[in-house]
């Protein structure tokens, strides 16, 4: 068996537009979900939707699991990540997911899996921090609808790891020695042949995972030693003694080798009658070393599998390919300060074992998960790497390969230009079956492939031009001063550094320029529009007013823009693969400045006009974004004097670290900072209640109003 898993995306993507979609999501009904249920959809629910395409899953599986998705976990997962928001324990990066296409020996079929933290921490919840409550949301559906469901020994477990029910004080210092607070995950198997056999059935199949952390810490117990205890204590154990063998294998493993006793890692079961149940134990392995790692894999020789000694060629094999032991050197690139990054962070992952206690065997099945993208050149060389194994092993008969299947799952960008998609492989075996079992990790995060950014050759915009180049993104930047938009090419030196120049106050060169822009770049895919003006006006003398210079302010902060949104709009939803239309608004356009009455009123304006055109494309293809920036010290501010101008507010460095990782989590308002004079939490509320005000006025007249 095997399988290749995928961790949520942090960029929001729209839906619902029959070709631009895989057709699996054009008949779900999501227009009763509100907008953080609508972002979640959007993320993992068209990823999902890719991935049964991907596996060739019938329509009827596809819809039914889609509609529950939608409808049931969508809402549950409750708000929008944030900057700062709580982790959960799932994802390396803290997302709440991961995904796996599963294989059984061949390529040509596979089933697709995924496990979810549904821990209550966006916003975390304060009175009960371990609180279950989303899950039980879950399995009251799950009760009804999936097939087999019992769950006597998810509550027998759940009784003994999970501390819901303790005091809030309680909680709260299991936590602090813990070091998370996911008290439950669950996993979903989702598989047509429910649909043949069982059509009325939610063709999903369930499981549940516990950390060992919360009860270790209550009871003094070591990890390993609450996951064994776990096992031993639940009420009809006894009747299988097939698991109680099986575990004593792992215990004396242990014992002889006690480095392991604080690396449990977590106890599963399946929501299915205890006599066809599987127990899982997961293992952390810290280590790097090849004879250790096959010692871990067998118990040290205790696993009687006749056959095992072969896997240890293949495991070897599977290690070595896809960290891009055949890859060609000369297609390694160098890498930038963030692949580093990412590489380190997959460093710090270690390598993980599971055993799965079954009633027929008296022995524990393992299966063994490693992190390639700690040394793979990037994912191309860990996708080839697998694909080579896959052939040089059989499975490779006919179905897509697997770079096959990533390039058509993820088009954002190109697999060798950086790790970070790939993060785990796992191998090992199935229970009750003698194929060798392969599963890999894929996690996808953020990039647009080619940004037109327009207004980028000074202030926040010429910051985020250089970040978006440093990511890996082409940027198209464009701006009136030929002089600036040449140093920017010349300053990156790179295919990813272009530059149009265009004046956006002249409404008459615009057809030509955006088709010059969509014909030089077909590519693009996110058009970012950040141009804008201000200067201060004394409306307290109306005889000196300059009508000229208000009107020519109000021009290129807000009607240049609207021209451009709406003339590249149509291209960006023509696409196949997510877009986004960005627009940089500011905190004024809300509360205005007195002393700039013209920049004040245009980003109203703006701000006014984004919500609508949002609200009126919510569900075609292209993610709309605001963007509130504070006062950043650029030249935007040069009327007040050269020095001074550039000098207050926050430094353009600053705002461009927070505006990026911000724009990662897809957000379709981006505020960083505050009005100068008010608190941040207090202008998030005046901002939150506007949004809440005009969201149930949206939904009122657009129920009236033909799109």
């Amino acid at each position: 068996m095997g399988s290749i898993a995928l961790e949520e995306t942090n960029l929001e993507r729209g839906v619902s537009e029959q070709s631009e979609f895989p057709s699996s999501v054009a008949g779900i009904d999501v227009s009763k979900l509100d907008d953080d249920a609508l972002y979640w959809w959007r993320t993992s629910g068209l990823d999902l939707a890719r991935m049964m395409e991907e596996a060739g899953f019938p329509d009827k599986t596809k819809n039914q699991f889609l509609t529950f998705y939608s409808s049931v976990i969508c809402p549950l997962l409750k708000e929008k990540p944030q900057p700062g928001s709580m982790p959960t324990a799932v994802g390396w990066d803290g997302n709440p997911f991961e995904y796996s296409w599963e294989f059984k020996g061949t390529t040509k079929k596979s089933s697709v899996r995924f496990v979810l933290d549904l821990s209550e921490v966006r916003p975390p919840n304060k009175n009960c921090p371990m609180s279950v409550d989303t899950v039980e949301e879950v399995l009251k559906v799950l009760k009804d609808k999936s097939p087999l469901y019992d769950d006597h020994w998810h509550r027998a477990i759940e009784r003994w790891a999970v501390y819901s029910n303790a005091s809030t004080e309680r909680q709260e210092f299991l936590i602090s020695e813990a070091g998370h607070r996911t008290p439950t995950i669950l996993g979903f198997d989702i598989n047509p042949k429910i649909t043949e056999k069982a059509p009325h059935m939610l063709p999903v199949m369930i499981k549940s995972y516990f950390p060992p952390c919360f009860v270790a810490a209550d009871r003094r117990l070591t990890r390993f030693q609450a996951l064994s205890l776990g096992v031993r204590q639940l009420p009809d154990i006894g009747s299988h003694p097939n698991i109680l063998l099986g575990l004593k294998m792992i215990e004396d493993f242990v014992a002889d080798n006690p480095q392991y006793e604080s690396q449990g890692r977590g106890l599963s079961t399946d929501f299915v009658p205890a006599g066809d149940a599987r127990l899982k134990v997961y293992l952390r392995y810290l280590g790097d070393d090849f004879d250790e790692i096959w010692d871990y894999y067998t118990l040290g020789g205790r696993i009687p599998i006749p056959d095992l000694e072969e896997d240890k060629q293949k495991l070897w094999d599977i290690i070595q390919l896809s960290r891009g032991m055949c890859y060609p050197v000369h297609k390694i690139h160098e890498e930038s300060a963030t692949d580093k990054k990412r590489r380190a962070i997959l460093g710090t992952k270690p390598s993980s074992l599971y055993f799965s206690l079954t009633p027929d065997k008296p022995y524990p099945i393992p299966k063994f998960y490693f992190y390639p993208g700690f040394q793979a050149p990037n994912d191309e060389a860990v996708a080839q790497g697998l694909d080579i194994w896959l052939q040089k092993y059989g499975w490779a008969d006919g179905g897509p390969t697997i770079e096959e299947r990533t390039r058509n799952t993820f088009t954002y960008r190109s697999l060798d230009e950086k790790p970070g998609i790939f993060t785990f492989i796992g191998f090992g075996r199935k229970e009750g079956l003698d194929d060798r079992a392969l599963s890999l990790q894929v996690y996808m995060p953020f990039t647009y492939k080619s940004i037109l950014l327009v207004g980028a050759t000074s202030g926040i915009g010429a910051g985020l031009a250089d970040k978006f180049v440093a990511e890996g993104s082409q940027v198209i930047a464009v701006g009136r001063r030929q002089d600036k938009l040449d140093d920017f090419v010349k300053k990156h030196n790179s295919a990813n550094a272009a530059a149009i120049r265009y004046d956006i106050t002249d409404s008459a060169g615009l057809n030509a320029f955006v088709d010059e822009v969509v014909t030089k770049y077909p590519d693009l895919d996110a058009v970012f529009l950040n141009a804008g003006v201000q200067s201060q006006m004394r409306l307290s003398r109306p005889a000196e007013f300059n009508l000229a210079s208000f009107h020519h302010e109000i021009n290129v902060n807000f009607t240049s823009i609207v021209n451009l949104a709406m003339s590249f709009l149509p291209h960006l939803q023509a696409k196949t693969q997510p877009t986004s239309l960005i627009i940089t608004g500011t905190h004024l356009g809300l509360v205005p400045a007195p002393t700039i009455p013209a920049y004040s009123a245009s980003k109203a304006a703006l701000t006014s006009f984004v919500d609508c055109l949002r609200d009126q494309n919510r569900h075609k293809s292209t993610k709309i974004i605001e963007m509130y920036p504070p006062v950043v010290q650029s030249e935007l501010h040069d009327y007040l004097g050269e020095e001074l101008g550039r000098s207050i507010g926050m430094p353009v460095d600053q705002f461009t670290r927070e505006a990026y990782q911000q724009l990662l989590h897809g957000d379709e308002l981006i505020v960083i900072g505050s009005i100068a004079t008010e608190p941040r939490e207090s202008y998030i509320e005046l901002v939150e209640r506007r949004r809440q005000i005009y969201s149930k006025l949206s939904s009122v007249m657009l129920a009236r109003f033909e799109l």
